[in-house]
């Protein structure tokens, strides 16, 4: 059983990870059991794509990028990965 303080240190180090792999600071919000979106204030398609990259082979990723919002990064792990 994972408890709350695990749970915290993993995202902690998930979050720390990405941002590596985006080049930049990201905002993590959790959309459900397995629904993420990854954002940046910023317009950078380029580091949504690196992080779209990262999960490609255990989630459905859309990338979306505009000027004015930013970047968002859904990502969307099927049932079957934990089935």
């Amino acid at each position: 059983m994972t408890t709350t303080s695990t749970a915290a240190a993993q995202l902690a180090s998930l979050e720390a990870q990405l941002n590596v792999i985006a080049g930049r600071p990201l905002a993590l919000t959790i959309r459900g059991a397995r629904a993420f979106t990854f954002s940046f204030n910023e317009y950078d398609p380029a580091a949504g794509a690196r992080v779209a990259r990262f999960f490609a082979p255990m989630a459905a990723t859309t990338v979306e990028a505009d000027a004015e919002c930013g970047t968002f990064v859904y990502v969307d792990v099927p049932d079957t990965l934990h089935a």
